[in-house]
């Protein structure tokens, strides 16, 4: 190409390889203090409809039922 440069001929490549500085600043760290949000009102059926299922249904231990039988109930029970 005439009086053209590409754009690799310009830049050094070492910056890229360099590692980064020692003085960058780092994440936050979290406050153990700090207050935990409230609970969706989905987890609050939730609770709710665990401990009812739970004595209905003393035999089954699978968190997959109780799981599918709750996804199905929160639109239902949940818009009341």
């Amino acid at each position: 190409m005439k009086g053209g440069k590409s754009k690799a001929d310009g830049k050094s490549t070492d910056a890229a390889l360099k590692p980064r500085a020692a003085g960058r600043s780092k994440k936050a760290v979290k406050d153990p203090n700090k207050p935990k949000r409230p609970p969706s009102a989905f987890f609050v059926f939730m609770e709710e409809f665990r401990k009812v299922f739970k004595e209905k249904n003393p035999n089954n231990k699978s968190v997959a039922a109780v799981s599918f039988i709750n996804a199905v109930l929160w639109p239902v029970c949940g818009s009341i």
